[in-house]
């Protein structure tokens, strides 16, 4: 069965950081709004085992998520990004409601939901101070769909390129995509990323698409779960958290502003379409006082020195000019390849802008 499973997601302040765990008495037909969130009208505090006669509402105070029984399934932040989450198998069948809704965890630590149609179920968790929601599959239960309307899924690599699939260059209406254990859904207005993490990675992710032109985007992904695998879903938000732009050919080897200022200091990876219609990735160079920069590394290492002109040799591409810096202000520029290296590479075309990772400076409560 592919069971809905309503999810409403949002960000809140880090003030509120207890566990709470709610029933809404009975169940809406809508997507719970802000106002009602905050109002929990004829809402109370189920025991600490049981069934929910309502609506279940999770929040652990960066993270609250509504599970409702009409089948909608729907992440919201507050700047109106949109993901839903559906749990299917491999008949694609849909439950329109659930049966039950059962409390399985009410702790300091974590509180949990189970969710049941006929023939699917799965558990729904939400730790303390942890920004996603966990998904582990009960029985029937073969597949998460996350829905996260965007024009670029990444799937990172921390060693090597990334994916970087842009719907706007896919005419087919689904397509299967290597992944490794994760993929990021960039969307909203260039502030919310959507990030799924899973255990199964023996499966490629099925992502499926919609609309024409500027328009084409991406409607969803599809992991499955494998034996016993769980998945996570985050949400990630903030103005200029991503960013994209598109170098034109008669930009090729110059310096160009991204008209982009980090929103805070992270390890911040940029993705290059390359003359071979391929994505190249970049760790965006962190400017010094004294005109030098800093290269970000990954397991706390200190950070690579870069001279002020940005002249390096790659084993690959021989002697260049670092692609992607930040000057003291946080501003992001590009100074994109033009025929460089044995293999000649352009870039030209759309790039990205993601945080890939923390560094020492990145505030606790930025996530990346």
């Amino acid at each position: 069965m592919r069971i809905a499973l309503a999810v409403l997601a949002l960000l809140l302040p880090a003030s509120r950081a207890g566990l709470e765990l709610w029933d809404t008495g009975k169940p809406s037909a809508e997507p719970l709004t802000v106002a009602a969130l905050e109002a929990k009208s004829g809402w109370t505090k189920p025991a600490d085992a049981g069934a929910i006669k309502g609506d279940a509402v999770l929040s652990n105070g960066r993270l609250t998520v509504v599970v409702r029984r009409s089948g909608a399934a729907e992440v919201y932040s507050p700047t109106a990004a949109r993901a839903r989450v559906l749990l299917q198998d491999a008949r694609g069948a849909t439950v329109s409601k659930f049966d039950k809704i059962n409390i399985v965890e009410n702790s300091k630590g974590a509180i949990a939901v189970e969710v049941a149609g006929p023939g699917a179920a799965a558990t729904l968790k939400l730790k303390k101070g942890d920004p996603a929601i966990e998904t582990s599959p009960g029985a029937g239960a073969g597949r998460l769909r996350v829905e996260a309307a965007s024009r670029f899924v990444v799937f990172p690599d921390f060693f090597a390129d990334d994916i970087v699939v842009d719907a706007a260059k896919i005419p087919a209406t689904a397509i299967e995509a290597p992944s490794e254990n994760f993929l990021l859904n960039l969307g909203g207005n260039r502030d919310s990323i959507v990030m799924t993490v899973f255990e199964n990675r023996d499966q490629d992710v099925r992502l499926t698409l919609t609309g024409d032109g500027e328009r084409r985007t991406f409607t969803g992904s599809e992991i499955q779960f494998g034996k016993a695998g769980k998945v996570w879903v985050s949400l990630m938000e903030g103005p200029g958290i991503w960013h994209t732009a598109s170098l034109e050919r008669a930009q090729r080897g110059r310096v160009v502003p991204l008209n982009w200022k980090m929103p805070y200091p992270a390890y911040w990876r940029v993705d290059f379409t390359n003359s071979f219609e391929l994505f190249d990735s970049w760790d965006m160079l962190l400017q010094e006082k004294e005109g030098t920069y800093l290269r970000p590394t990954w397991f706390g290492e200190p950070l690579q020195k870069v001279r002020p002109s940005r002249q390096m040799f790659d084993a690959a591409i021989g002697g260049m000019t670092y692609p992607a810096f930040a000057d003291l202000d946080g501003n992001g520029f590009v100074q994109g390849f033009s025929e460089k290296g044995r293999m000649e590479i352009t870039h030209v075309g759309p790039l990205v802008v993601y945080p890939i990772n923390r560094l020492p400076s990145t505030p606790l409560e930025a996530f990346t």
